[in-house]
């Protein structure tokens, strides 16, 4: 397995958190793990559950009561992209074929509040 790589983006308008690692593993497979809550509680803080097709609910399973508030599916095509509000932060999730059993994932939260560069950076377990 690749080692994990992290990257902070300031756009000037709002900042990201780019994480990407690669797995031994074909695309569908890694996107159980972005798609089937028993799998998401894994690496995910929290779980959530959601209407697949954009425009659909995101419903989160966290300690922390507001995250269930407002969540919306952007975009949805499994299993190679899925992006999702999270609160006033957007979660990227794209999905990358290197060949038949090996993918590359790329996260990408787009912060509301820039100061929580670090904070998100460090949270994610990929």
């Amino acid at each position: 397995m690749a080692t994990l790589t992290a990257t902070a983006h300031d756009d000037s308008v709002r900042k990201s958190v780019k994480l990407t690692r690669e797995y031994p593993l074909g695309d569908w497979a890694l996107w159980k793990f972005l798609a089937e809550e028993h799998l998401i509680k894994q690496w995910f803080p929290g779980s959530y559950t959601f209407e697949p097709w954009d425009g659909g609910i995101l419903n989160f399973h966290t300690e922390d009561p507001t995250d269930a508030e407002g969540a919306v599916v952007i975009q949805y095509e499994a299993p190679h992209h899925f992006s999702f509000t999270w609160g006033g932060n957007e979660v990227d999730y794209q999905v990358e074929s290197l060949d038949d059993s090996h993918v590359r994932f790329t996260l990408t939260d787009t912060l509301e509040q820039g100061d929580q560069a670090a904070r998100n950076a460090a949270g994610w377990e990929l």
